[in-house]
């Protein structure tokens, strides 16, 4: 929504591919944007650390308040002050946070995950951690986690039976020819060939239940 020509209404059916023909990726914040979302990030922060500490069933006393926190956008950290100029009257647990941040009116979405909030506003939408500065320095290094490469393999997109089983180990196959059936909720779904391959070990049977992401084939 933020692309000019988005903006200007010059739109058609191939706007995705002239706009992006690597494929389209959110939009990185600037300096000034990140600023913004970090203070709602540390905003919600405080406001349910202090909806926490007076629960009536904590165990522990209510820790020390403290001024100086971290938070993490991306790959990024941005040292705060809990004096920031931030007034809202969020509350935990509501999916929008309307207030002020350095006098400027803002509305954005709040949608929780463990240990963090990712925050939706004027197109962006990132991934948000407050830390002390302390953890916020261990956490700059952790080792980062790749994920997997499944691109040579075949996984079971959702818990099911498999029906059949179509090629055999080392034949060639074509873009869009069937792999596997795989029965889910009554339903059949056929598995196809992204891409020319070579099919190699296969490691999954007709009448066999499998759990998402499951291997069936590999490819060589």
């Amino acid at each position: 929504m933020r692309h000019p020509r988005w903006r200007e209404g010059r739109l058609s059916t191939g706007f995705i591919a002239e706009e992006y023909p690597d494929g389209f990726a959110p939009m990185a914040p600037t300096e000034a944007e990140a600023g913004v979302l970090a203070r709602i990030a540390l905003s919600a922060h405080l406001v349910d650390a202090a909806r926490r500490s007076n629960h009536l069933d904590r165990l522990r006393p209510a820790t020390q308040h403290r001024n100086d926190w971290v938070v993490k956008i991306g790959d990024a950290y941005h040292a705060l002050s809990a004096e920031e100029a931030v007034e809202s009257d969020w509350k935990p647990g509501e999916a929008v946070w309307r207030g002020t941040v350095a006098g400027r009116g803002v509305t954005a979405q709040l949608r929780p995950f463990p240990n963090g909030m990712r925050i939706d506003w004027q197109g962006l939408s990132v991934r948000t951690r407050v830390f002390t500065p302390r953890l916020a320095a261990l956490d700059a290094l952790m080792p980062v986690k790749l994920p997997p490469d499944t691109s040579r393999m075949l996984l079971c997109p959702m818990p099911g039976l498999v029906v059949s089983i179509a090629v055999s180990e080392g034949q060639e196959v074509k873009a869009g020819e069937t792999l596997a059936v795989v029965e889910a909720m009554k339903m059949e779904n056929v598995l196809r060939a992204e891409r020319d391959l070579t099919v190699g070990p296969i490691r999954a049977k007709p009448g066999e239940s499998l759990a998402v992401d499951a291997v069936i084939m590999e490819f060589a």
